[in-house]
């Protein structure tokens, strides 16, 4: 397990810790920041995507209040182009509605046009109006409501497209886009086209086949088209988190679907299954158009819905960032405070262990020994500071230990060096190869030396007489006996013993050289021999 983590230690071990906090710091950075970023990232995107979204609904409102005119312009136009003036006004608040709708419909393609890939369908619609508007209405102008109509059907589903809102993956936005991009615009087509056709029978009083087999075509459609708007608009009740939209959409779908319901009702039984075709143009034309009111109303509160949708969707993710980056920062923060306070607690443990040391370097120990003592404050309570604290404490026991024994130690020899000092004979302390380590005052006066000129200098030197060097060898060859002999020191008779010990710890020999003045003794030894060798004589 060392082995794995010994890298790491030997890198942090060349760092200081600011430095070392400061390495931590960013590798601990590194994954979070690349985690933020891609959180950030999305959900900055998903705010891009319903935004943009919601661009779509912008350019949808004034686009499908166009649609909305031009069916109602189809309409009334049935009238006239069979030489009723009655409408003569509607066409013309219509056919202002259209033009203020292209004002709008402009305005809001110079905003999103380029974004949406629109500006070229504006033109061309635009265009296409300017060239059947003065038409009179008759044939040749009702032949190009339809494809004009188309036209615009085509601009909403390219906005759907460019904007985003086909691609909606939340189950409420995505059926609320449906029917305002699709469902709801082809079934208001197929409404005004079976009013047109609707008039165009009623108008003749007879009907063909043809005529048949078109209006229960057209009928089948209307209201598979509810059906799937009541499908999907369960759908969306369903997932809608706030469950509001049920509450706003569902009573306009409801009458939106009866009033549908009852349009193609009519048809059936009044125009399909009538023996004689007798139901007056006006009230046909009053049921296409209240069907028709209904589904605008319904497609006006869907919008407002996909918008308030839309508005809570980007409101959420940009909460959802705002609290990510809030919650980093403090978390941040959080860290850069622990980080200091760790860094002090550190610097802390370093402060008392620099006034350990200085207590240890004084001499300053802990008093008591065992469990009973007092340990160092290192000023915290982590296992470092513990630790350290204990190593200290039972390094001051042990120097306390140490220093106590070294006291009585220097005492005893304090002692003996002044006993030495008084000796009258010289002893001189020899390393092995019989230089002088130690002497003491007497030594020096027999050998007519100072201490400091005697220390290191050879015994054999000092005494100048070549035999010392033989008494030495002698005496190493053979340890712990003594080796002796007369030495003759300025103008005395100096008796110079000598013995080596092993020292055990070193792996060598020191020894002891005695030096004794014995020029009174040996005189007195002389006399004692000269006398009895006289008494022999005689």
């Amino acid at each position: 397990m060392r082995a794995i983590f010994a890298p790491a230690a030997s890198l942090m071990a060349r760092l200081k810790f600011p430095q070392r906090f400061g390495l931590i710091t960013l590798l601990f950075l590194l994954p979070l920041g690349i985690v933020l970023f891609m959180l950030v990232s999305r959900i900055d995107r998903d705010i891009a995507f319903a935004q943009n979204e919601m661009r779509g609904t912008a350019y949808l409102r004034p686009a499908h209040s166009l649609f909305r005119h031009a069916l109602a312009d189809w309409l009334l136009s049935q009238s006239a182009a069979r030489g009723l003036d009655t409408n003569d006004q509607a066409l013309k608040d219509n056919a202002a509605a259209i033009e203020s709708d292209f004002e709008a419909l402009l305005a809001a393609d110079a905003r999103y046009g380029a974004a949406l890939g629109t500006t070229q369908k504006i033109t061309t619609l635009k265009s296409d109006w300017d060239g059947f508007k003065t038409l009179p209405f008759e044939v040749e102008r009702q032949v190009r409501y339809k494809p004009f109509a188309m036209a615009v059907l085509d601009l909403i589903a390219t906005v759907g497209d460019s904007s985003n809102l086909v691609l909606d993956s939340d189950l409420d936005t995505h059926y609320t886009m449906k029917s305002l991009v699709s469902v709801l615009p082809r079934v208001q087509m197929t409404m005004a086209e079976l009013g047109v056709l609707g008039d165009g029978v009623i108008g003749r009083r007879n009907m063909d086949e043809q005529d048949r087999a078109r209006l229960n075509v057209l009928a089948s459609d209307i209201m598979a088209d509810y059906t799937t708007l009541r499908r999907d608009a369960n759908v969306a009740f369903t997932n809608n988190a706030d469950a509001n939209l049920q509450r706003i959409v569902e009573p306009q779908l409801e009458t939106a679907a009866t009033d549908a319901s009852e349009y193609v009702q009519k048809l059936a039984e009044q125009i399909l299954s009538a023996p004689v075709i007798i139901l007056p143009l006006d009230s046909w034309m009053g049921s296409v158009t209240t069907s028709l009111v209904s589904s605008h109303e319904l497609w006006d509160v869907m919008v407002g819905q996909m918008d308030a949708l839309l508005a809570a969707k980007v409101e959420s993710d940009m909460s959802t960032r705002n609290l990510a980056l809030f919650v980093t920062a403090a978390v941040l923060l959080l860290v850069v405070y622990m980080w200091v306070g760790f860094y002090q607690a550190v610097m802390r443990t370093v402060t008392g262990l620099e006034e350990a040391t200085r207590r240890l370097a004084a001499g300053v120990g802990v008093e008591g020994e065992g469990d009973g003592a007092a340990a160092f404050d290192l000023g915290n309570r982590d296992e470092l500071s513990r630790r350290a604290s204990a190593a200290l404490s039972n390094m001051a026991l042990t120097t306390s230990r140490l220093n106590n024994t070294i006291n009585a130690r220097t005492h005893e020899l304090t002692e003996v060096s002044v006993l030495l000092a008084y000796m009258h004979e010289g002893l001189v302390v020899l390393d092995g190869w019989g230089n002088v380590k130690v002497l003491n005052a007497a030594a020096t006066r027999i050998l007519g030396t100072t201490f400091d000129a005697a220390v290191g200098k050879p015994l054999a030197e000092l005494i100048g007489d070549n035999r010392v060097k033989e008494l030495l060898k002698g005496a190493l060859e053979t340890p712990a006996q003594r080796q002796s002999f007369d030495v003759a020191l300025g103008g005395r008779v100096v008796s110079l013993s000598v013995t080596f010990v092993p020292v055990a710890d070193e792996g060598g020999y020191t020894g002891m050289a005695v030096l004794q003045d014995v020029t009174e003794l040996r005189a007195l030894q002389m006399m004692q021999q000269a006398a009895g060798l006289a008494a022999v004589t005689r």
